[in-house]
């Protein structure tokens, strides 16, 4: 099977939020505690007799919270693009052939070949598969780059059977002498 792409800012976005979503989802659960905080907090100022000065104050610190969570947004997805700007490897198209054997990519500046065996795991994401060499590297397949679903089907085939893993389980250690 033959791809092409190009990598994309949303294709990092995305590989990253695969890596970090329990951080994600520790930023999120810390966000709707500081929500909960202000909303109890202003019933206790509404309950008792405070200067309206230190209410305001008050809502204006926790107004703050969702913002800078909404900015930390924006800077990673900035952080991607210029991610894919500076690194040469990342611009320009990339081709990889998918077989048996495993995979064969050359991208701008690079060319290599790996087997199945070099891979511990693998994630589909809603337009991503993720190959894992690591667990904090992996290789890139946009879906996009699949000329269709008989294709996809096809690569989803080939990671069950050679690698086996769904990220972020690691596969057995292989024991010299084993037959695959």
């Amino acid at each position: 099977m033959h791809l092409e792409f190009t990598l994309v800012a949303d294709d990092l976005l995305e590989m990253q939020k695969s890596f970090s979503k329990a951080k994600l989802g520790m930023s999120l659960n810390l966000l709707l505690l500081a929500s909960a905080i202000a909303i109890l907090s202003a019933l206790v100022f509404l309950a008792l007799p405070i200067e309206t000065e230190s209410v305001i104050v008050w809502a204006i610190a926790m107004a703050i919270l969702p913002v800078a969570f909404l900015l930390r947004s924006r800077r990673i997805r900035a952080k991607c693009r210029k991610t894919i700007a500076e690194t040469p490897s990342f611009n320009g198209l990339t081709t990889v052939e998918v077989s048996e054997q495993g995979l064969a990519m050359t991208a701008p500046g690079s060319r290599g070949e790996s087997t199945w065996d070099a891979y511990i795991s693998y994630l589909e994401t809603q337009n991503l598969f993720l190959i894992f060499m690591s667990p904090k590297m992996a290789r890139v397949l946009p879906k996009r780059a699949f000329g269709s679903d008989e294709d996809r089907q096809a690569l989803r085939s080939l990671l069950t059977t050679h690698i086996g893993a769904v990220f972020p389980k690691k596969r057995p250690a292989r024991v010299a002498g084993d037959i695959k």
